[in-house]
């Protein structure tokens, strides 16, 4: 049996039996087999989504984040969805399903499993790995010693290779692969000497930026000639605590004990467990305060540390993955009165916002802050990273899914009184509708890829949804998203599709 069907349907029965969650209420019954044609904007559409994802799904909320971020971008949905439909039909069913996986997810955060991220640290977060992180692997010297680490900075780097190879007595080429793209980096007439032009470690970070984003260290404790071992070697990715990934897991959570604060009628059931969760939640933002930067004019972002094992270490985060962390301490700046919270959320939408750009009456911006470093490039001269020692730059326009979180975190600003207004909305509304939504052809409906409304039409077609909270400055938006979920019949196996169908029936309504 595979790892992600471990909280299925027996433990889902007997968690739902602690929180008193009857098979009566049709959240729990088995899942029916697929219909021919569902309505995604109906209530039951989503319980019956709701329990096929739990027993079929990917990410489920007991299987650890570090492959593929499966908490991060699955469980984190779920939470999502669940309080969604608590907060349009009031049934604390879902709030009790929503303790079920939060119940779940806090009990393998690294601290709890005793493991540990890249820096030897075991945390009260949730590690990352591959496919996000960077790779090494050590090659022995002749005594068998370590004495050259290669390195990637490629996504992926558990499939790239190093080979070594002996072209005479003292020196050596090494040919690093990424074997999922087959693409190739060869370094020749290396060596091992430090005062060489030749050094491997030097030339190796010169050629900086190329295909498979390599580096060298030298682990000697002198500067012997003498090769590092002939052979080839497989790379193997670091585990690294993700700030979008604690982001967007607490965001949901801080998002609950919220509701429940504010709500006396629901603290007799929910208050401990509230309280339990909002120090999980602060614990888990605070592993993240060493990222923190800000400026004068008020903004704030999160960056990767210089020496951390990714592809931009030393470098700003895109605007989807800070505003995730904005998200998670937007509610908990509504939550409590102590702590940067609420400061610093305001300060990374004002970065975001910032950045904004108006095409016609929407809003447009880039992946990546167009102060930062990744956006404008940097030189091996300026220092900035280990792993990426020199960067040409990355300007592309942002994309609908990656954009959504963005949206997300604006509306959630925009709820609790932070830097975004009514005129942002309509702004966001606009993006969708104006540049986004598009009917091909053959008249059906889809979505361009990026939020200018450019680049592959139809490929995000299935994260339109996610913008459906916008529809209430442009029902367009809802009717075009209802289309393409009716149109597709999409199996509810990723938590994005569970979150999207939440979207769809609450703003319906029914």
């Amino acid at each position: 049996m595979s790892s992600h069907r471990s909280f299925g349907r027996r433990r889902l029965l007997q968690a739902g039996a602690v929180l008193g969650i009857g098979t009566a209420t049709g959240l729990l019954t088995t899942a029916p087999a697929r219909a021919e044609t569902r309505d995604y904007a109906l209530r039951a559409t989503y319980d019956w989504a709701e329990a096929y994802f739990t027993e079929h799904g990917d990410a489920q909320p007991d299987v650890p984040n570090e492959n593929r971020g499966s908490l991060a971008w699955g469980q984190s949905y779920i939470l999502r969805s669940y309080i969604t439909m608590y907060e349009a039909f009031g049934d604390t069913r879902y709030l009790d399903l929503l303790c079920r996986n939060i119940d779940a997810i806090l009990s393998i955060r690294d601290s709890e499993r005793g493991v540990t991220d890249w820096r030897g640290e075991s945390l009260p977060v949730w590690r990352g790995g591959y496919p996000y992180t960077g790779g090494e692997v050590d090659v022995p010297g002749p005594n068998g010693a370590p004495s050259l680490r290669l390195r990637t900075a490629q996504a992926y780097a558990d499939g790239v290779t190093a080979d070594v190879a002996h072209e005479s007595a003292d020196r050596f080429a090494v040919t690093i692969t990424d074997t999922r793209i087959n693409r190739s980096d060869t370094f020749a007439n290396l060596t091992m000497d430090a005062t060489s032009p030749d050094f491997a470690v030097t030339r190796i970070r010169d050629a900086s930026p190329t295909v498979t984003r390599a580096t060298a260290v030298d682990l000697r404790g002198d500067n012997s000639p003498a090769l590092p071992q002939a052979g080839t070697y497989t790379m193997s990715s670091h585990y690294v605590t993700f700030s979008v990934h604690t982001g967007m897991i607490t965001a949901p959570i801080a998002e609950f004990c919220r509701i429940v604060r504010k709500t006396p009628s629901l603290m007799p059931r929910y208050g401990a467990k509230a309280a339990t969760y909002l120090r999980a939640v602060r614990d888990a933002v605070a592993c993240h305060d060493h990222e923190w930067r800000q400026n004068d004019q008020g903004e704030g972002w999160y960056i990767w540390e210089k020496g951390t094992p990714l592809a931009f270490d030393g470098c700003e985060m895109p605007h989807n993955q800070f505003v995730a962390l904005a998200t998670a301490q937007a509610h908990l700046g509504a939550l409590v009165d102590d702590g940067p919270y609420r400061d610093r959320a305001v300060r990374m939408l004002t970065t975001f916002r910032n950045d904004l750009r108006t095409l016609r009456n929407s809003y447009i911006w880039n992946y990546w802050w167009t102060k930062g470093h990744v956006y404008n490039g940097y030189s091996q001269d300026d220092d900035v990273s280990e792993w990426t020692p020199a960067y040409n730059g990355a300007r592309q326009i942002e994309d609908g899914s990656h954009g959504a979180i963005s949206v997300e975190a604006a509306l959630a600003g925009y709820r609790l009184g932070m830097v975004f207004d009514e005129t942002d909305m309509r702004r966001f509304a606009a993006t969708y509708a104006d540049n986004m939504l598009a009917y091909g052809d053959d008249g059906q409906a889809h979505v361009w890829y990026r939020v200018d409304g450019t680049a592959n039409l139809g490929l995000q077609d299935l994260q339109a949804p996610r913008w459906v909270n916008l529809a209430r400055w442009d029902e367009r938006i809802f009717d075009h998203a209802r289309e393409i979920f009716n149109r597709e019949q999409p199996e509810p196996i990723f938590g994005s599709y569970l979150l999207s169908t939440a979207f769809l029936a609450a703003h319906n309504g029914q």
